[in-house]
């Protein structure tokens, strides 16, 4: 005798663009930090901006008392001679050096007013704008500093950073040349180099990356310490297939920050691309272990469980992804798919039923509540739960093939037909027209 036939769990296109992978997202990859220069009692000196603490040390303190100092100096300065120009701008480096932008901006602003031509000013006002996220304003300070000092290299390398910052894909070009720039005329800065690699690197043409790989083989010669370089060298490894090389780099990371999330993470990925799975997973969890509230993680880590058939492992990490966030579709969506493949059809149930609580006008929630029924042998229900789906979309062939299953198996043979007919009206199914067939075949019987 013949017997119906049935069919796994559908995904669907809508299902399917919704499991994709996504990197999590645990930092910025690339080191596009701000150098600026500022004159302070007519001496020049190049300096880099580090984020402040909340409870500042015996030095910042000391440090802090000393900016004020030379604010009111200055000030005292300013108000002997309001035209002295060098006076607005020491005391603009000392707002700057305090936080206080906007402050040091106004006093910039005063020394181009006294002396168009102060180039420093120009320069310096451009990393204050740059400070406060005003990336096109400093833009144009940085372009009249180069102006007016051609050599500048440090203007150079931040207006490829602030244009970079604006992401506008016309300024693509001028920020490359801009980090080109900066390494011709300043060839030991170890960030320009780490820059114009980045740069060659967001390209999407893999044959830049050994261009990219060249300025960051530099910035390591420069500064055989300088953790993003090693960790952006590990990414054109990555690109250029070089997986040995790229896991020896993100090693070094690693070495040089113990608590280097991405670099963890993406050395598993190499791990896993070179199928050492344990290796992998160690990674993996390591990163888990530094961020344990990314979701992203652990999906990440239950799909290379759900590869090694750890289903039970697997249906953890998507839980875990379902606790962190309740309404993460992806999450619910793995969770229910790993679990049908499985065999757990009440455990895929309990994600399809929120799935369709979420996205109640998707029909593709409905449908998968059905074959996950039909699969437990709820037949009633499973037909109930198909009939909202074909209300949702009743052009899709499947949900009418499906509950044409589940009504055959209530003997209700003519109401299956009917289901299959629409089915094959609407799409080719094979598995349709064959079920169809067992039910034709129960209807001439009791015909006879």
């Amino acid at each position: 005798m013949m017997q119906r036939t049935s069919s796994p769990v559908e995904t669907g296109k809508a299902a399917l663009n919704l499991l994709a992978t996504v990197r999590p997202n645990l930092g910025k990859a690339l080191g596009l930090g701000l150098v600026g220069a500022m004159l302070m009692q007519g001496a020049e000196a190049i300096y880099s901006r580090s984020g402040s603490t909340s409870r500042p040390d015996a030095a910042a303190v000391k440090k802090e008392k000393d900016l004020l100092a030379a604010v009111a100096e200055h000030s005292k300065a300013i108000e002997q001679d309001p035209t002295n120009p060098a006076a607005y701008f020491n005391r603009g480096c000392a707002f700057q050096d305090l936080g206080r932008h906007e402050l040091a901006v106004l006093d910039y602003s005063k020394v181009i007013e006294l002396d168009p031509e102060y180039t420093n000013a120009h320069y310096n006002r451009g990393c204050a704008l740059q400070d406060v996220k005003r990336f096109a304003a400093a833009a144009l300070d940085y372009t009249k500093a180069i102006e007016l000092n051609p050599e500048f290299a440090m203007a150079y390398y931040n207006r490829g950073c602030a244009n970079l910052a604006l992401g506008k894909k016309e300024n693509e070009d001028q920020v490359g040349d801009d980090f080109k720039k900066t390494v011709s005329l300043a060839p030991k800065f170890a960030e320009g180099h780490l820059n114009l690699g980045c740069w060659y690197l967001s390209d999407d043409d893999p044959r830049w990356c050994q261009h990219a790989k060249y300025y960051f083989d530099k910035a390591i010669e420069l500064q055989p310490r300088y953790t993003e370089a090693y960790f952006n060298r590990a990414r054109a490894f990555t690109r250029l297939e070089k997986l040995h090389e790229a896991v020896s780099d993100y090693s070094k990371v690693i070495s040089l920050d113990p608590k280097h999330a991405v670099a963890y993470f993406e050395r598993g990925e190499a791990y896993e691309k070179l199928k050492l799975i344990d290796e992998a997973l160690a990674n993996y969890s390591k990163c888990i272990e530094l961020n344990p509230t990314d979701v992203k993680l652990y999906t990440k880590r239950g799909e290379t469980f759900e590869k090694l058939k750890r289903i039970d492992e697997a249906l953890a990490d998507y839980g875990k992804c379902i606790e962190l966030r309740p309404t993460d579709v992806e999450a619910l969506l793995k969770r229910a798919f790993a679990a049908h493949a499985a065999g757990k059809y009440s455990e895929a149930l309990k994600g399809w039923l929120k799935w369709s609580e979420l996205e109640p006008e998707n029909y593709l929630p409905q449908l998968n509540v059905g074959i996950a029924l039909k699969n437990m042998k709820r037949f009633e229900e499973a037909a109930s739960a198909l009939s909202i789906a074909i209300e949702l979309n009743p052009k899709y062939g499947r949900s009418y093939s499906e509950r044409g299953y589940c009504l055959g198996e209530l003997k209700r043979h003519v109401e299956a037909v009917a289901d299959y007919n629409k089915c094959l009206e609407l799409s080719d199914n094979s598995q349709a027209r064959k079920n169809r067939e067992i039910d034709l075949q129960e209807i001439a019987k009791k015909a006879k």
